[in-house]
């Protein structure tokens, strides 16, 4: 390549490829992420399908939601014990829990960069917990030395 016909730093074509690169990585990346998009939507669409879908012998999986704008996964679920059943500390091993699977080298919040939210609910419909793992978590676990 004639190295005269490439922009000199600092000049004002430079400036310009460069910014032109930036827009068509950000294009690229757009519509990267609008198919991701649509194929988790595909995913949770085969799914909430098949609801309710019983998920381990206490739990039940009833509505399952994405949202694209907020890169967000949200799983509605039923505890089929009554609480009162349930080891003391659970809230908070069920959290554990939630952010080892999620924030594990091939989880998903770790690859695709997205939120989960599990609602946990009681057999009366009553919501009893919230679980949250995104990005910002997973960044905090590894940041602490614990391991997922």
């Amino acid at each position: 390549m004639n190295r005269a016909a490439r922009p000199a730093p600092g000049s004002r074509s430079f400036f310009r490829v460069a910014w032109f690169g930036y827009l068509l990585a950000s294009c690229v990346e757009v519509a990267i992420a609008a198919d991701y998009c649509e194929t988790i939507q595909r995913i949770a669409s085969g799914v909430r399908q098949e609801l309710p879908l019983q998920i381990d012998r206490g739990t039940r999986l009833f509505d399952v939601g994405v949202d694209c704008e907020q890169r967000l996964v949200t799983y509605s679920k039923e505890i089929l014990v009554r609480t009162g059943q349930l080891r003391p500390g659970w809230r908070k091993n069920l959290a554990d829990a939630h952010a080892t699977l999620h924030c594990r080298e091939k989880g998903f919040v770790v690859l695709a960069g997205w939120t989960v939210i599990d609602r946990i609910h009681d057999g009366e419909g009553r919501l009893l917990l919230t679980l949250r793992t995104g990005p910002e978590q997973c960044q905090a676990l590894k940041g602490s030395g614990r391991t997922a």
